[in-house]
């Protein structure tokens, strides 16, 4: 029974997302949001889409984007595991990953010559998209109440197939096939983890399809990516990444983060994990909460950057004011702390305290 509930949720949940991770070799912080997508109407701030992973030759943490059911099942079967070295466990990381997808697909499958049966149709192949689309129009005779069931059962079957049957896009100018090999892709893991042996950071990219290692600072993953890359793009030319202290990554992980806020999606309290050659450490949740509001408040032009860098530094060092903190954003400790705050309120309320401040002055002198 709990595989069956397991496998359903495969398809009414889905997450869109963002993860991210900004490392050099001494330091690392990955940073996951926890909006899940129910369904296609619905959203809730419910998931944890960060694994921590410690070991004797290794720790590190894991981020996500794609198909719900694959990511938990990849982050729940990690969690009981630690194989003794890093080569090891990125081989069945790889397994997992490319073991549900072709069991959703199977299903699905199934799912779909269980509706020709009832239409009467037959055929030795499942349906495809296309020819449940016909079946839906064409109605063939049936009854007025079972043909309306048949379309939602029909219309809940597309909704599956889309999610995963490639779409190929003819590209105009080029007469190019684009978009086939990326919709196969049902969801991306990023781990990093200190491998004490090679006494540095190492970075993995693993998929339904492939995986490796990536050599980059930032690896960055889910519908957020781009408002993220927007951000760092911002941020780091110019910034030998290599160089910077734990603290520094950290704000730029953060401003990424809370930028990709914005995006459809992508939301809830983030989990944050700092990633160095001693350990692997989540912060809490007053400590996330802290920081991404103080970040948003920084976007917002309420507090300066300098103010922003020194309070992550202050967080991760475990030295914070949380009371001066508050007072600096013009909100309580308890807001701060306790009340993740999106940055498009940030954004309206050092507005209005600008533009207020302006329009006092002005009647003054008048």
């Amino acid at each position: 029974m709990r595989t069956a509930i397991f496998i359903y949720s495969a398809v009414l949940y889905n997450t869109m997302t963002v993860g991210l991770i900004l490392n050099n070799q001494d330091y690392g912080v990955a940073i996951a949001d926890s909006q899940i997508t129910i369904g296609d109407s619905r959203s809730a701030n419910l998931a944890n889409k960060l694994l921590q992973v410690n070991a004797k030759e290794y720790h590190g943490a894991m981020v996500g984007s794609g198909d719900a059911i694959t990511l938990y099942h990849v982050l729940e079967q990690v969690r009981s595991m630690k194989p003794a070295s890093l080569a090891k466990l990125l081989d069945r990381i790889k397994e997992l990953s490319l073991e549900l997808p072709l069991s959703i697909e199977q299903q699905m499958a199934e799912a779909g010559k269980k509706i020709q049966g009832a239409l009467g149709v037959k055929s030795q192949e499942a349906p495809d998209e296309m020819d449940l689309m016909s079946i839906l129009q064409t109605g063939q005779g049936r009854k007025r109440d079972e043909y309306a069931k048949l379309q939602q059962q029909i219309r809940k079957h597309i909704s599956r197939l889309t999610r995963i049957q490639p779409r190929l896009e003819m590209d105009a100018n080029k007469g190019q096939m684009f978009g086939g090999i990326e919709q196969f892709i049902t969801h991306e893991l990023i781990f990093a983890a200190y491998d004490k042996k090679a006494s540095r950071i190492r970075k993995y990219v693993i998929t339904s399809l492939c995986y490796g290692e990536d050599s980059s600072f930032e690896t960055i993953t889910g519908s957020g990516t781009d408002a993220s890359e927007l951000e760092l793009m911002k941020l780091l030319p110019g910034i030998r990444l290599k160089e910077r202290r734990h603290p520094e990554i950290a704000f730029f992980a953060l401003c990424a983060f809370v930028r990709a806020t914005q995006n459809v999606g992508v939301g809830g309290i983030p989990k944050i994990a700092l990633i160095s050659k001693e350990r692997t450490r989540v912060l809490k949740r007053k400590e996330s909460v802290a920081l991404a509001n103080i970040i948003a408040a920084y976007q917002a032009e309420l507090v300066t950057r300098v103010f922003a860098e020194q309070s992550v530094e202050d967080v991760i060092g475990k030295k914070a004011n949380y009371e001066e903190m508050a007072r600096k954003t013009g909100k309580s400790q308890d807001h701060l702390c306790g009340l993740l705050t999106p940055m498009d309120y940030w954004i309206a309320y050092a507005n209005e305290k600008r533009y207020a401040s302006k329009h006092a002055s002005r009647r003054c002198k008048r």
